[in-house]
């Protein structure tokens, strides 16, 4: 009786470990699931949060016409490159650290905490 007991935990931790091989446990799955995104969370509000800084900043001043989203889209890349060239910096249509601090230099008064933008 022990004997067949012992055989059949066996059989089935065999079977089990068979059936799972080549796919991760599913904590570990769960574990991976949760470590897809690259950027953490805190980081890319921080990049949304500066880009519509940098939008509003950007219209105000005439550079950009498109709608304030947080994201870098081509009229948003054109703006910061009209900008950039103005400045004398580098252009490459991305918001860089350089041109960053040269909006927020140059124009910061212009934009609020709430959103608003000031002429």
């Amino acid at each position: 009786m022990i004997k067949s007991a012992v055989i059949f935990t066996l059989f089935c931790t065999t079977i089990s470990f068979f059936a799972s091989a080549g796919r991760p446990a599913q904590s570990e799955a769960r574990h991976n699931v949760l470590k897809k995104p690259t950027v953490p969370v805190e980081e890319a509000m921080t990049d949304r949060v500066k880009v519509r800084e940098a939008q509003k900043i950007l219209k105000a001043k005439g550079f950009f016409k498109g709608k304030i989203t947080g994201l870098i889209d081509k009229a948003t890349s054109s703006a910061l490159m009209e900008f950039q060239k103005e400045a004398g910096l580098e252009r490459t249509g991305e918001l860089t650290n350089a041109s960053y601090l040269e909006l927020k230099g140059r124009y910061s008064p212009l934009v609020d905490d709430t959103n608003g933008v000031y002429d």
